[in-house]
């Protein structure tokens, strides 16, 4: 891929289908340096290719030594006729069209977020979620629901009652009694309380950021989701166990324990699985298919004691022993566990995985969003409003006349990347680009 500008892209990408370069000459030099000493490889017109222009050009502008001769020697060409399209388009007047600039203006956001997806959010995201693909947590959490649109009263007011009870359990008070004390109770039963064992995927992205970020025995401080403030003490951590692909035969409550027993006489005495299901199951949905309920692990939607006796079976296995559940009584199948040929292997998968997450996606405000969290970009907008009200009580004249008080022109209106911008050298932008 070549490391070129901004405008070069454009003229690289428009030339390619407006225009032709072969009037434009383009040869190959062997023998003579330019004034720094780096070989001439090659000229465009009156235009001098050096040898180390080629070099920092090729790749993602590596060192050099990151490249064989051959590999460069094979670019000469390429990046030649790319010189002679630049040199071409500069003669045709395209980098002052207006038509294609404003082409370009559209192109260069999309390619800049192609960019950022490709080299920094997705690797990024990708290691983060394998971590937590490979690690189950088990938490408790107190929490204090709260409306889609919450008045400030109640957010402050639930905050610092988080933190009132985050300060007893230092102290010494049980999760437990601190949920029956604090968490918001709907239709009898508490919205907060213990926790299943989870994987990534499993809650919310801002409870899961959170989960992953403590130590074992550690406590948080209150955290907004969509449903209200919590506080969540990571209780332990395990290296996930593979999913396991599982099939039951399922008897509800009502229907009782004595045909499962039956079922599971037919499984001892050498009776066909499939057979055995069609014959027993009260599951409609998984009858025709031989039982399959699909892939199990922590964290699947299914009660937390069903989900351990799967995950605690010896596998693979024929069958279980009845067991019961919420639900009611099971004979369980193991069909098989999930294993990868190789990391790369495994890594695809995750990848997939993360692609399917509702924490990825692809578009330009994900993209934004992202950028902004992890650079902590923060913007003052009180001091912008103030900034334009200032501005439009002046009487019309250039902006470059505009200068402002010194209070408000060494105000920080904009912070990105630990990096302060002042209204001062916003006002010096706006200037630029007048």
């Amino acid at each position: 891929m070549l490391k070129i500008g901004v405008v070069k892209k454009l003229i690289l990408i428009l030339a390619v289908i407006f225009i032709s370069c072969t009037g434009t000459n383009k040869t190959v030099e062997q023998s003579s340096n330019d004034s720094t000493g780096s070989p001439i490889v090659g000229k465009v017109g009156n235009q001098n290719i050096t040898y180390s222009e080629l070099s920092e050009n090729y790749g993602s502008g590596g060192l050099l030594s990151e490249y064989s001769l051959e590999e460069i020697s094979d670019f000469l060409p390429v990046y030649l006729d790319y010189k002679a399209k630049i040199l071409s388009a500069e003669d045709e007047g395209y980098f002052e069209d207006e038509r294609i600039l404003n082409e370009y203006d559209v192109y260069a956001k999309q390619a800049a977020y192609a960019y950022w997806i490709e080299n920094e959010i997705r690797p990024t995201m990708f290691n983060e979620y394998k971590y937590r693909f490979n690690h189950s947590m088990k938490s408790s959490h107190l929490l204090i629901a709260l409306d889609k649109n919450p008045l400030p009263k109640d957010t402050l007011e639930a905050y610092t009652k988080l933190i009132e009870a985050r300060n007893k359990f230092l102290s010494g008070t049980s999760m437990s009694d601190l949920d029956n004390e604090y968490s918001t109770v709907r239709q009898g039963r508490s919205m907060g309380g213990d926790l299943p064992w989870f994987s990534v995927g499993t809650t919310v992205k801002q409870f899961e950021d959170v989960l992953y970020s403590l130590e074992i025995g550690e406590i948080s401080m209150p955290v907004r989701t969509q449903f209200g403030y919590h506080i969540i003490l990571l209780e332990n951590m395990r290296e996930q166990k593979p999913e396991r692909s599982t099939s039951h035969i399922f008897r509800s409550r009502n229907s009782g324990i004595e045909k499962l027993d039956s079922a599971y006489k037919v499984l001892l005495n050498g009776g066909d699985w499939d057979e055995t299901v069609s014959e027993f199951t009260d599951d409609m949905q998984s009858k025709s298919s031989g039982g399959k309920i699909g892939w199990i692990n922590y964290g699947s939607r299914y009660d937390a004691a069903f989900i351990d006796t799967v995950m605690n079976l010896e596998a693979p296995t024929e069958f279980s022993k009845p067991f019961n559940s919420i639900y009611g009584s099971h004979i369980i199948r193991i069909d098989s566990v999930r294993s990868f040929e190789s990391e790369e292997a495994k890594d695809e998968y995750i990848m997939q995985q993360l692609k399917k997450s509702s924490s990825y996606k692809e578009s330009n405000s994900f993209v934004l969003d992202w950028i902004t969290k992890k650079y902590n970009e923060s913007e003052n907008l009180l001091l912008l409003d103030e900034l334009i009200k200032y501005i439009s009580e002046l009487d019309s004249a250039a902006l470059s006349t505009f200068s402002l008080p010194s209070e408000l022109a060494d105000s920080v209106i904009y912070t990105f990347n630990n990096n302060t911008f002042t209204t001062q050298s916003y006002l010096n932008y706006l200037k630029d680009i007048d």
